[in-house]
């Protein structure tokens, strides 16, 4: 949306359930994966290849990868509907490299989504919106390595989490778990 895409869409036929290294960056400073250097691009596990080599992870036919969760969180929340905007979001990069950070109109509210890819520290982080001197975090979804790290088990079937995280002009925070995406609805 920030180049002015109006329609975008996940498509993937014909790809393996199996630990695919080429889409895993191992070398990579945020990446994070208990599978020993694998992710894949799928949505939904089909079940098992006919052919060998497939490592056993838990995963039933139907289940939702992590890949999904993502997709989860920006459906349920409604980020972003028809007709919104995407708006200009600024980080502190020397202070908080670890934090991405997008945001966009939602109807007379906001959403706002932070990216905490810190694998290991929780942050808390201010949201400030030009020209707002007072708001509330109305819902907060988040997906991170809490749930994540359940898959290691064959617990796929944690979702995001929701919450409603503050009060009416406490100031605005996000609370954001080691390595999550998290998106907030400001009102």
């Amino acid at each position: 949306m920030q180049a002015g895409v109006q329609y975008a869409t996940w498509y993937a036929q014909g790809m393996n359930n199996v630990r695919l290294q080429y889409n895993y960056d191992v070398n990579g400073e945020s990446a994070y994966n208990w599978w020993d250097g694998c992710g894949g691009g799928f949505l939904v596990y089909t079940g098992p290849l006919a052919t060998p080599g497939e490592t056993i992870v838990g995963l039933k036919p139907g289940d939702i990868t992590p890949t999904a969760r993502g997709f989860q969180i920006l459906s349920e929340s409604g980020f972003v509907t028809e007709g919104e905007h995407m708006l200009r979001v600024v980080t502190d990069l020397q202070n908080a490299p670890w934090l991405a950070a997008y945001a966009a109109t939602h109807g007379s509210s906001y959403e706002i989504i932070l990216i905490n890819r810190d694998r290991d520290n929780a942050h808390t982080v201010p949201i400030q919106i030009a020209g707002q001197t007072a708001g509330q975090v109305v819902k907060q979804w988040t997906y991170g390595r809490a749930h994540y790290d359940q898959t290691q088990t064959g617990n796929w079937s944690v979702p995001p989490v929701t919450s409603s995280p503050s009060a009416p002009n406490s100031g605005l925070y996000g609370i954001l778990p080691p390595w999550s995406v998290n998106v907030f609805l400001v009102n």
